[in-house]
């Protein structure tokens, strides 16, 4: 199953993304996998990840 995964530089803009796709229908996965990375699920339960790299 293809996943999208998005790598952000800029926090602000890291934390912007999930509030607009859970304004958009999606939902955050029950389980988090770390601190700096957020897994997401669209309507049909399809996960995507948002994260930053270490140390940022």
């Amino acid at each position: 199953m293809p996943r999208l995964h998005i790598e952000v530089d800029d926090l602000a803009v890291r934390a912007a993304l999930p509030a607009r796709a859970v304004a958009e229908g999606a939902r955050f996965a029950e389980q988090q996998p770390q601190d700096d990375v957020r897994v997401l699920l669209d309507l049909s339960g399809r996960p995507s990840c948002r994260w930053t790299r270490a140390g940022q």
